[in-house]
């Protein structure tokens, strides 16, 4: 999933500026990442968890990079470096502290209930989130 978020970031940094938006970027890995966990909670083979894995990984560096790319583009010069050092310390936090209500929410639910759970927390938030990434008086 590491590779695919890098990836995801890389290609959403060649989409971004010509042919999509922010937003539009921003749904799309909501989508994805859904489909992405979601369909590793069906998987019968852990052969079968790579694409699955992939194509997560690939949505949410999509998302991450166009949330940051879009409040690189809001935020004025003077307090930019902040918010985008605040932003890219909560992508790291959230690293941190996630996998702690991940293992709680497996042994209580199972890991299949565990990734449909974090499928769905996944698309909500990162749908909600997404309307807030296009740029004021810019199509981008």
């Amino acid at each position: 999933m590491n590779t695919g978020y890098f990836a995801g970031s890389f290609l959403a940094g060649l989409i971004i500026p010509h042919r999509a938006s922010h937003a539009s970027v921003a749904l799309f890995g909501a989508v994805g990442a859904t489909l992405g966990l979601a369909s590793l909670s069906f998987i019968q083979h852990p052969f079968v968890a790579h694409p699955a894995a992939l194509l997560a990984g690939l949505c949410f560096g999509a998302s991450n990079l166009a949330s940051l790319v879009a409040l690189n583009a809001t935020v004025s010069a003077k307090k930019r470096a902040t918010c985008v050092g605040l932003a890219s310390c909560g992508t790291s936090m959230g690293t941190i502290l996630l996998p702690h209500f991940y293992t709680l929410l497996t042994e209580a639910m199972g890991w299949r209930w565990g990734m449909r759970i974090n499928a769905a927390a996944s698309c909500l938030f990162l749908g909600a989130a997404a309307p807030f990434f296009s740029r004021a008086g810019s199509e981008n």
